[in-house]
């Protein structure tokens, strides 16, 4: 029987995770490759200190590395099947539909570079000192993952929204910060540029929360990396109105910001006050297969 076979990943994915001997080394030999390929690139793309290129060119760059990374980051984990180091139930059914590694490779970039992008970001802000390429990654970066999701899983009506809606608003973003340059390589709002960037990063750095939450069933960290998440989301959303009034954009992606941000909270402490992962998202989406399982 096909290894995760009883999971949500789509059948060419289960097909190719189900290997052994001399084909699994070279599977995962290739994906290490990629893995590092697309590490090297995002990192060599990063570092350089030069003003925000807001090309779709420059965009769509970004997002392709991230998409390698991240599909061939969860082929790599997947095929390792771990490693599964403190997580709480590793076998169990809370990981039936969405195997460990699909909780592990977000997990890794949110913690390996949105926190660490914010972070930087805010300090950059405050001490007006180079953003170099962080905040164009922070906003495009979502784009390749979620296109990730949609080329592995077998997702609802339900997420396959939320993924194309998440999509659409990285690029409606990218879009917004170009307002802020005279033309490639020109840009007259860095502040801008960065606490837009700050407040993405910083978004998609709450899904953490979720992930440690589901993996350890740490309330402390899921609460805490949420709020803050939230808290560094808003706060440079308000302060880039409070920094030009007369821009529309800000506002449209403000207010597009509060229902997710509402949920998310919502969603944290309800889960929290149950003591733990209840399970609520795969009832949600997949009611029918919880069913069966509970049979």
């Amino acid at each position: 029987m096909p290894r995760y076979h009883e999971s949500r990943c789509l059948e060419y994915v289960k097909s190719f995770l189900h290997c052994e001997g001399t084909e699994w080394v070279i599977k995962v030999a290739i994906n290490a490759f990629l893995v590092l390929w697309s590490t090297v690139s995002i990192f060599n793309d990063i570092i350089r200190d030069e003003p925000h290129d807001p090309s779709w060119k420059n965009y769509f760059t970004i997002t392709s590395y991230w998409f390698v990374f991240n599909v061939s980051t969860m082929l790599f984990l997947g095929l390792l099947e771990g490693p599964t180091w403190g997580v709480v139930n590793s076998e169990g059914s809370k990981f039936k539909l969405f195997p460990l590694f699909s909780w592990q490779t977000p997990a890794i970039q949110q913690i390996c570079f949105f926190w660490p992008a914010a972070l930087f970001i805010l300090k950059a802000f405050l001490s007006g000192t180079s953003y170099y390429q962080v905040p164009a990654h922070g906003v495009a970066s979502l784009f390749g993952q979620q296109s990730r999701e949609l080329v592995l899983f077998d997702s609802d009506v339900m997420m396959v929204v939320h993924h194309v809606v998440t999509m659409f608003l990285s690029a409606f973003i990218w879009w917004g910060m170009s307002s802020f340059c005279d033309g490639p390589m020109v840009c007259n709002r860095h502040d801008m540029i960065g606490l837009n960037g700050m407040s993405v990063a910083a978004l998609e750095a709450g899904g953490l929360g979720c992930c440690i939450w589901n993996m350890f069933e740490t309330k402390k960290g899921f609460y805490w990396v949420l709020t803050l998440s939230h808290t560094l989301c808003l706060g440079a959303g308000w302060y880039c109105m409070f920094l030009d009034p007369s821009i529309k954009f800000f506002y449209i992606t403000f207010v597009l910001s509060i229902p997710l941000i509402y949920s998310r909270q919502k969603y944290m402490l309800t889960e929290v006050s149950n003591g733990a992962p209840s399970g609520a998202f795969e009832r949600h989406r997949f009611d029918n297969d919880k069913k069966n399982d509970e049979s």
